[in-house]
């Protein structure tokens, strides 16, 4: 996976905090600091849980051949032995030949106990022939949401059916 990055939810925190404590000293308005306070402690508990290593992801199609409408699963499974991830999101960019049912290509799945997470994504295909799935998108993101790690897979390393 790439690289932490801070979510635009923890850099809102950030200027928030910064903006409104701020002025509550500059104006000497302590209701200022109360409405501040909030987002400073958001910001420092994101910042202080900042990751430090990224999870690894491993992807597999469960069928490589099927007939026209069946469907197929694609597993993604993510592994954070560090425990610095909490929550892990999968996109497949469903082609024209995919069925683009509301579930089809896209999870959501948290970390268990084990600092690892599972997820199944239904495929079905609408034409027959060799195609390649992809690219995927794979976001994990830290405790308090403040940083994600985002992995997006080319078409060359993606299964094939």
């Amino acid at each position: 996976m790439d690289e932490w990055r801070p979510t635009p939810a923890h850099a809102r925190a950030v200027v928030a905090s910064f903006a409104l404590c701020s002025l509550a000293v500059l104006a000497r308005r302590p209701d200022l600091l109360v409405l501040g306070a909030p987002f400073l402690v958001a910001a420092l508990l994101g910042t202080a849980r900042r990751p430090t290593t990224s999870p690894t992801v491993g992807q597999r199609l469960a069928h490589h051949v099927l007939q026209e409408g069946d469907t197929t699963t694609w597993h993604v499974e993510v592994d954070d032995t560090d425990g610095d991830a909490d929550t892990v999101a999968a996109v497949l960019d469903v082609p024209v030949w995919v069925d683009r049912g509301k579930v089809m290509g896209r999870g959501v799945a948290d970390l268990d106990d084990d600092h690892q997470a599972h997820l199944a994504l239904p495929v079905r295909p609408t034409r027959w022939g060799r195609r390649r799935l992809g690219p995927a998108l794979v976001v994990a993101t830290s405790p308090w949401g403040a940083f994600r790690s985002v992995l997006r897979r080319t078409d060359s390393d993606q299964p094939t059916m």
